[in-house]
């Protein structure tokens, strides 16, 4: 049940926004939708109480059926599009309405008349003098200006138009000396209300202005810190790529150090072994063969010169293992390179 009432508050609250650009009138037309629902309901209570103690009467069929109408002509004014009409139509309808249904229960006179049918329209059409303040902004003061008036022409003529049509106050027999003491006060406690409940509202709309102002500043630096923003998570995405490349970089040139520096040592010993060799291996061959040498010189028989030629043969293969060996060696150094 609950579900239900709510889904047709808020159905019947935006009927006829979708027509409405300006958020300032799209909430005006949900205020004067939700105002006709409420005096709709209000006013099928006093049909119901109206009908159980005085039964279907011309007063009762002109709140029913008046009651209907009014409700389907805003709302569907509303949903044409014509929110500005409908607005000064419910002003007018909540002040004219008792207006026109106290003038209506006296000429048919189907109830007694009182004292009090003269004083509660008119203390209703001061309470219903509000709406249209509720349901304009006070730049519309054209709309503003014709919805006042709904209030204010009862009010102002509720004499003349009763004693036109033979039902005034005195015309009907009463006779009370404070009566034009009533009506005075009422119109001046009428001008005194609307015109604070104007100076409240246009200070509420000069605040109102301010605060959507301040709203659209904040909600432009956001904007631009949300663009400042994403330029520094993209910036930052563009450092972790450089970082991420620069330590691929780093981790091939380590590679590459290491690579050379094995290099570099593998060619050391080399090296190294080259020269062990030039100055162990190839020294001891190349002494052998100047010693032999030196003794061929000295030497008598023939046969001491073959000795000494077999010994310096040998010497001359050792010297020559020496320098193939040195050769290898270096040759497997330049071709690592």
């Amino acid at each position: 049940m609950n579900q239900f009432i709510k889904r047709t508050w808020q159905k019947i609250s935006n009927v006829g926004i979708d027509k409405i650009s300006d958020a300032d009138k799209a909430r005006n037309v949900i205020i004067s939708n939700r105002l006709v629902f409420i005096v709709f309901v209000i006013m099928w209570l006093l049909f119901l109480i109206h009908y159980q103690h005085n039964g279907w009467n011309t007063f009762s069929q002109f709140i029913l059926f008046g009651n209907i109408g009014a409700f389907s002509v805003i709302l569907l004014l509303n949903k044409i599009g014509l929110s500005l009409l409908s607005r000064i139509i419910l002003s007018w309808m909540c002040s004219v309405y008792p207006f026109v249904s106290s003038i209506e229960v006296k000429l048919e006179n189907e109830v007694p008349i009182e004292e009090p049918m003269y004083f509660m329209p008119r203390l209703f059409i001061m309470t219903t003098s509000i709406i249209p303040i509720l349901v304009f902004n006070f730049k519309e003061k054209g709309g503003l200006t014709l919805g006042l008036m709904g209030s204010f022409v009862p009010l102002a003529f509720f004499d003349p138009i009763h004693q036109y049509l033979n039902i005034g106050y005195f015309q009907m027999g009463f006779d009370s000396i404070s009566y034009f003491t009533f009506h005075s006060v009422t119109l001046s406690s009428y001008v005194i209300f609307i015109v604070a409940t104007i100076f409240f509202k246009r200070e509420n709309e000069k605040y109102e202005r301010k605060n959507l102002s301040l709203i659209q500043s904040l909600e432009k630096k956001n904007d631009e810190l949300t663009l400042k923003n994403t330029q520094i998570e993209n910036q930052s995405k563009e450092l972790e790529s450089a970082n991420y490349e620069i330590r691929l970089i780093n981790a091939n040139l380590e590679k590459a150090v290491n690579k050379r520096t094995k290099k570099l040592l593998d060619q050391a010993t080399q090296f190294q072994m080259f020269s062990f060799k030039n100055s162990h291996e190839l020294r001891a061959p190349l002494a052998n063969v100047m010693g032999i040498i030196e003794l061929l010189k000295d030497a008598e028989s023939q046969a001491e010169i073959n000795e000494l030629l077999v010994l310096l043969n040998k010497s001359c293969e050792d010297l020559d293992k020496v320098v193939h060996e040195i050769n290898e060696i270096l040759n497997e150094t330049y071709l690592k390179e």
